[in-house]
């Protein structure tokens, strides 16, 4: 049965050879949304551990604030590191060490229960540190979405990324305090650990053909160019 003309050509653009949805949109998507579930996850476990293993509201908030303070240091540098550099090397590089740091998180929380003063210590190390692995990632992120969908899809692409990231809020809020009351912290530090390293493994699975920029001759111009950029 031959399809209306609107109908097969929406069908064509969807499943087509220049489809929105190809193997490394869903790759890079997947593993992107499975990752920031996680993340949530860890936020609302880390309010809650802080609250009840301290009792202070400040100290909570406190670090919650620090992880956001990365962003605005080194937002401009990471954009243009993203423009500069293979966005799929900065977005392995940036899952497999937001793994490490939860997973390392989680069990020092295993083999020192007792120990909240190093616990919170290096909680706050991990927050910081996510905090600023986020300001390189979150960039070549965006600019991959280009690279990887068609051009004429891109709009489309952009709509379906950004549902698909407040979905991930939603859920992952949602079920957040589940988790922590069924596995505790630890745990769902350890299962925030392993969405990153599972979304660094789709990423490596995905193709981004990007453009980068020719580089300079000689560490000097190479500068000059990225503080160029960064002007921009």
């Amino acid at each position: 049965m031959q399809l209306p003309e609107t109908e097969a050509t929406m069908f064509e653009g969807i499943m087509g050879p220049q489809r929105l949805l190809n193997k490394n949109f869903l790759l890079l998507c997947s593993g992107q949304v499975l990752s920031s579930i996680g993340s949530q996850f860890s936020i609302i476990a880390l309010a809650f551990w802080v609250k009840h293993a301290t009792e202070s509201a400040a100290i909570m908030g406190s670090i919650l604030m620090i992880g956001s303070i990365p962003a605005v240091l080194l937002g401009p540098i990471a954009g243009t590191l993203a423009d500069r550099f293979a966005r799929r090397r900065i977005i392995i590089i940036c899952d497999i060490l937001n793994g490490l740091a939860a997973l390392s998180l989680a069990g020092l929380m295993v083999s020192f229960p007792e120990n909240t003063s190093a616990a919170l210590a290096w909680l706050a190390v991990v927050t910081v540190f996510a905090g600023t692995m986020s300001c390189f990632l979150q960039p070549a992120l965006i600019a991959a979405i280009p690279d990887v969908v068609p051009v004429k899809r891109l709009a489309s692409a952009n709509s379906v990324a950004q549902f698909l990231m407040q979905a991930t809020v939603f859920l992952g809020q949602g079920t957040g305090g589940l988790l922590y009351r069924l596995l505790g912290a630890p745990l769902v530090f350890a299962i925030d650990g392993l969405t990153f390293l599972v979304s660094a493994l789709c990423a490596i699975f995905t193709t981004i053909p990007q453009t980068i920029p020719e580089k300079s001759a000689g560490l000097k111009l190479h500068l000059q160019d990225f503080r160029k950029d960064l002007s921009e």
